[in-house]
């Protein structure tokens, strides 16, 4: 229920303006023009309204603005069918919504053979559970997804792309319900086409830093409202090439709250300290388009102070002194400046009473000897960093008539399953007064050994829990003994336990796409830097179709970086995305990269020479084809600025003597290869002969 309300608030913040202009008509519509297209957007009024239409979908019509009422259909806009949609569950987020509501009986279909563990009734009952009392919500999600994505709202019918249109001209658009007894219809929105719309310039971002995260501010005006549905925070570690880090847009939460109800916040952690890192953000307009970055920002990471003094040993001697001796936990590899050692009666809060009974210690001290313990001591290690950084270590016990501590424990094993919990196992220690066991781990087994848990073992297994997102590979164990007069053995030999890789490697990200002068697209990237990169595939797709089609595929860490597309493009509307998979088949798929493509003709012939034979009386023709299907080549001939055709040559002809030329006239040829589509005119150089 919490989640449910959390996306109730996001869609009232994001849609409370909107919809509530919608209600002096059935529905809303917004236009945006840009690269001689119109975009479309439109919001039915109620879910009812909405599911009335879906089922014989929506009708755009325009007409130039003055025209009266010379409406003209431009398209008729339907919902996607099931498996479309269904075929993008885990690649478009919440598209299983559209499948309860557009098709709840194929749905419960669906359903019923991917969980075959169901009944009919089952299935049903929990779909009628989720729609029960939450139709402004389902359709709530389908406007927020939308909004984000334009596959969604595709899906969905609720957008439309005319690309059909003059520019230097005026549009009015309306949508209606392609039913017309039901009678709905949208209020106009006009549109120019004289210059591209523009989006709004993003307001100044502040930062503020804290450790590790960041925390970002923007000022939400009226513009900004209008025009963005949410906001992509990029970073970047060189200030020129960014990475967008939100996994989601950034929605503006509408607050009670005066001084904050036109603010919007973020908060980013920085994934490695000591780097400074930059950050920019960008408006993403319901369009699918995004607007101007704001102002970059800098943080640089600095790490709290972690380094931790942990006892490694504690000996009473038979002069009744306690020696401590002492490791460091030192994550950050951060400077030191000192130790001082505390000692107390008891280790309880409400009652400890450390004090210092030692001056500061060298940065390079790791041992100490207390000459006047009391019978029952309770020591920790203070760590002293740079600009009066300190750390308390944990604390140790030790009973000063206590000189034999057990032996160490054997047998240390264990496992770590796909959820991350580690069970651990060992023999069971030969001394009968034992009190118990304690664990200890480390990330690296050149680092300090920490205690895993607070209390003491009484049986010989142990389960922890691991964070299976971490960088780390692997972790590593030790296991002590604890005698009766609470002596601590050395720590066991270390196990080695390798965790289950669950982390999908990071996406690959598109640099340029541009078509050169022969018709190829150039598609450049920057590669994923994980180290288990496995594979990186590159898909295409052209509009309106949904389905990816695979164009290239690298092993490794191979990838070019750089591809040429060498397909026939004819003015498409083409979509680019990546897949990159790990050595544990764990994959990411990037966004899509969209591109209005244009038609360039093709060259059939090339190297194409014209030579004077003096001696022969003519000029020589010759060329070479380039592969087109062709059923002719036409040869033309300029003189004194008159151009004619020449002759007709068959289509597996490569050159051609002309012998009627006259001495002291100038000549140039050209040549037209004739295909199923108009192809480049070759042009000689001129001739005199």
């Amino acid at each position: 229920m919490k989640k449910i309300r959390l996306i109730s608030i996001i869609i009232m913040s994001l849609f409370a303006t909107l919809l509530s202009t919608a209600e002096a008509a059935d529905m809303k519509i917004r236009a945006f023009y840009a690269d001689k297209s119109v975009f479309l957007r439109w919001y039915p009024s109620t879910y009812d309204v909405y599911m009335k239409c879906i089922n014989e979908g929506f009708v755009v019509e325009r007409r130039e603005t003055g025209s009266g009422d010379g409406w003209e259909t431009v398209s008729v806009v339907k919902k996607a069918d099931f498996n479309t949609i269904m075929g993008f569950a885990g690649k478009e987020p919440n598209v299983e919504i559209l499948g309860i509501v557009l098709y709840k009986s194929q749905y419960i279909d669906h359903m019923l053979s991917s969980t075959p563990e169901l009944t009919k009734k089952e299935v049903e009952k929990k779909v009628a559970e989720m729609e029960k009392g939450n139709e402004d919500y389902l359709y709530g999600m389908t406007l927020l997804q939308s909004e984000f994505s334009t596959n969604f709202a595709r899906f969905a019918a609720l957008n439309y792309m005319d690309d059909k249109v003059m520019t230097q001209q005026s549009y009015e658009y309306r949508v209606r319900s392609a039913n017309s007894k039901l009678g709905f219809v949208s209020d106009v929105v006009k549109v120019s086409t004289f210059r591209n719309d523009k989006l709004s310039d993003m307001s100044k971002i502040k930062v503020d830093q804290e450790e590790r995260r960041v925390h970002f501010t923007w000022n939400i005006s009226d513009v900004l409202r209008k025009d963005y549905s949410g906001y992509l925070l990029e970073r970047s570690t060189d200030g020129k090439n960014f990475k967008v880090v939100t996994e989601m847009p950034i929605v503006h939460l509408i607050s009670a709250d005066p001084k904050t109800k036109d603010l919007c916040t973020y908060t980013d952690t920085m994934p490695d300290c000591g780097k400074t890192y930059y950050y920019r953000i960008c408006g993403l307009s319901g369009f699918g388009l995004t607007g101007p970055y704001s102002n970059v920002v800098s943080a640089k990471c600095q790490d709290p102070f972690e380094v931790r003094a942990v006892i490694k040993k504690m000996r009473s001697t038979p002069k009744t002194e306690v020696e401590i001796e002492w490791d460091i936990y030192n994550p950050e590899n951060q400077k030191i400046k000192g130790f001082v050692v505390e000692r107390a009666t008891s280790a309880a809060k409400e009652t400890q009473n450390f004090v210092a009974i030692s001056n500061k210690l060298p940065e390079n001290t790791r041992s100490f000897v207390d000459k006047k313990p009391f019978k029952t001591c309770y020591y920790r290690i203070i760590t002293y960093g740079e600009d009066g950084q300190e750390n308390d270590g944990p604390i140790d016990y030790i009973n000063v008539n206590d000189t034999l501590p057990p032996t160490i424990p054997t047998g240390l094993k264990g496992t770590i399953d796909s959820l991350g919990i580690v069970s651990l196992t060992w023999n069971k220690n030969p001394e009968e007064d034992l009190i118990g066991y304690k664990i200890f781990f480390a990330n690296d087994s050149n680092h300090t050994f920490l205690p895993a848990c607070d209390t003491f073992l009484k049986k010989t297994s142990f389960s922890d829990t691991l964070y299976l997102g971490s960088l780390t590979n692997d972790i590593y164990y030790k296991v002590s003994a604890i005698g009766a007069n609470y002596a601590m053995s050395d720590l066991s030999p270390a196990v080695k336990l390798l965790k289950p890789d669950t982390i999908p490697p990071a996406m690959a990200v598109m640099d340029s796409m541009a078509q050169d002068t022969t018709g190829k697209m150039i598609l450049t990237w920057y590669d994923s830097p994980s180290k288990d990169l496995a594979k990186t595939l590159l898909l295409r797709r052209v509009a309106p179709s949904l389905e990816w089609d695979t164009i290239g595929s690298w092993n490794g860490t191979s990838t070019p970086k750089q591809f040429a597309d060498t397909m026939n493009f004819k003015g498409e509307l083409v979509f680019y995305r990546f897949v990159t998979a790990d050595e544990h088949d764990n994959t990411s798929i990037s966004q899509e990269y969209g591109i209005k493509t244009k038609y360039v003709k093709p060259h059939c012939a090339k190297d194409f020479v014209a030579t004077a034979m003096r001696e022969q009386g003519g000029i020589e023709l010759s060329w070479t084809r380039c592969g087109c299907d062709l059923v002719g080549v036409r040869i033309y001939r300029e003189d004194n600025g008159k151009q004619r055709l020449l002759y007709t040559l068959p289509p597996n002809e490569t050159g051609y003597f002309d012998t009627k030329v006259v001495v002291g006239h100038s000549y140039k040829y050209m040549i037209l290869p004739i295909s199923d589509k108009m192809s480049q005119l070759e042009i000689s150089e001129t001739i005199d002969f």
